[in-house]
């Protein structure tokens, strides 16, 4: 847990000194996320469903 802590106060931190907006940048990996998946004609909501799936099963 502590490293996610670390994690977001280093982006935290990164967003300040650097003057970025976080909403510009999820903006451009929704925008990317949403091109690739109609280039291959993907479905998110099916793909959102089964990663949850596999998410409940245990990794080893």
């Amino acid at each position: 847990m502590l490293w996610k802590l670390l994690i977001y106060k280093e982006c935290k931190d990164i967003v300040a000194d650097n003057n970025i907006s976080i909403k510009e940048e999820l903006y451009d990996v929704l925008y990317y996320n949403l091109g690739i998946a109609s280039f291959y004609d993907i479905d998110l909501e099916q793909c959102y469903h089964l990663k949850k799936e596999l998410n409940k099963k245990p990794a080893f």
